[in-house]
């Protein structure tokens, strides 16, 4: 669908049904534009429950001492990490991802 965003600038948006190449048509006064059809990459879905977590770290540590885990998202597709630590009473405590690609 295509939506008017301001004076002669538009918004298109569209829903792809599979991961894959799909080739992007935009055409103006029934002409193909410059640089058309344009290439978009479409990922599959993330999917959390790919997501593998392991180490010493899941099940003990010391206080003061750093704690170490391994989170392996290789299968669970493109999408943003985060990491949250909360102690007793719900003190949070530091916490770092650090990429190991």
């Amino acid at each position: 669908s295509c939506r008017a965003v301001s004076h002669n600038i538009w918004e298109a948006s569209y829903i792809p049904a599979r991961p894959g190449t799909y080739l992007l048509n935009v055409t103006w006064a029934g002409r193909l534009v410059k640089e058309c059809p344009l290439k978009v990459s479409v990922d599959p879905p993330s999917n959390a429950s790919k997501v593998i977590c392991s180490g010493e770290g899941l099940r003990a540590g010391t206080m003061g001492k750093e704690i170490k885990c391994i989170i392996d998202t290789r299968s669970a597709g493109q999408d943003e990490l985060t990491i949250k630590c909360e102690g007793p009473q719900g003190k949070k405590a530091l916490s770092e991802l650090n990429d190991h690609r």
